[in-house]
C-alpha cells in the first residue's frame, strides 16, 4: 500500500467545522440529479449521472490497481458538539485507504458542471462552483484527502467531462433530426 504524504497537506489545518460541507456532497448530487427530473431534463439526467458513475468507477479501479492510504487524521477529535460527533462518525465509516483519486474531488466537479449546465442565471453557477470548490476544500480540512488526491480527482472529473461530451456528440450526430424520417 502506497503511502501518500505531501509536506503542503501537514500545513493545512485540521477543522471539525469542515464536516458540513463535506456531507453537504452527498445531499447535493441527490439534490442535482432530482432537479433534472424536476426540470424534465432526463438527458441531462442521464448525462451527469452517467458522468458519476464513470468517475465512482475509475476511482475503484485505479484504487483496486494502485492500493494507496493516507496517515493525516488527528489522533482523535474531542467535543461533543455536532461538528465533532459528525467528524467522527465520517471517520468511522470512511477510513484512509484508497483515496487517490478522490471520489469527493471528481464527484464535485461532475456535480458543478451539471449544476452549471441546469443554472439559468449566471450568479447560480458561481454558487455551484464555489460550494463545490468549498467541498473540496473541506476534504483537506477534515483530513480525508492530500492535496495531490484532489487535484487527480478534478483532473479525472475533467477527461471523464470531456470524453463523455464526445461521446454523446458522436451519438447526436447519427441521431435522425425530430421530425425528419
Amino acid at each position: 500500500m502506497f503511502l501518500i504524504d505531501l509536506k503542503i497537506d501537514h500545513l493545512i489545518p485540521f477543522s471539525k467545522y469542515s464536516v458540513f460541507l463535506y456531507c453537504t456532497w452527498h445531499l447535493e448530487i441527490a439534490a442535482i440529479l432530482l432537479s433534472y427530473i424536476y426540470c424534465k431534463d432526463i438527458e441531462g439526467y442521464w448525462e451527469t449521472a452517467g458522468k458519476l458513475l464513470t468517475a465512482m468507477f475509475s476511482v475503484l479501479l485505479l484504487c483496486a490497481i494502485f492500493p494507496n492510504m493516507i496517515d493525516l487524521r488527528p489522533a482523535s477529535v474531542e467535543g461533543t458538539d455536532v461538528f465533532a460527533r459528525m467528524t467522527r462518525m465520517v471517520y468511522s465509516m470512511d477510513n484512509c485507504r484508497n483515496v487517490f483519486p478522490s471520489g469527493h474531488a471528481a464527484g464535485a466537479v461532475i456535480m458543478a458542471l451539471g449544476w452549471s449546465r441546469l443554472a439559468g442565471k449566471t450568479w447560480q453557477k458561481v454558487f455551484a462552483w464555489a460550494m463545490n470548490i468549498g467541498i473540496i476544500m473541506s476534504t483537506f480540512f477534515l483530513k480525508q484527502h492530500s492535496v495531490v488526491d484532489a487535484a487527480a480527482g478534478i483532473i479525472l472529473a475533467f477527461i471523464i467531462e470531456l470524453l463523455a461530451n464526445r461521446i454523446i456528440s458522436r451519438y447526436r450526430l447519427k441521431q435522425p433530426a425530430a421530425g425528419i424520417r
